[in-house]
């Protein structure tokens, strides 16, 4: 799932929203559900990684990153 899923300032702020959830259960069910319904073989946290295409500016990224690690959902 690499490649550009949308422009680079939007996918800072899904990617702050995911970080920013206001419990471990929440983010779980996102990453859930986003494994079930268009992971493929590739799992959200590696999706987000694999992204090439966002602003290098923002934190979204590592932010959502380090809380998916913090739940360890890799």
């Amino acid at each position: 799932m690499s490649g550009l899923f949308t422009l680079s300032g939007t996918k800072d702020e899904v990617w702050n929203k995911l970080a920013d959830l206001p419990s471990g259960d929440m983010v779980t069910a996102v990453y859930n559900y986003f494994n079930k319904n268009y992971g493929g073989s590739d799992t959200l946290t590696q999706w987000i990684k694999d992204e090439y295409y966002y602003d290098v500016t923002g934190s979204g990224k590592e932010k959502a990153l380090n809380r998916l690690s913090s739940l360890n959902l890799a």
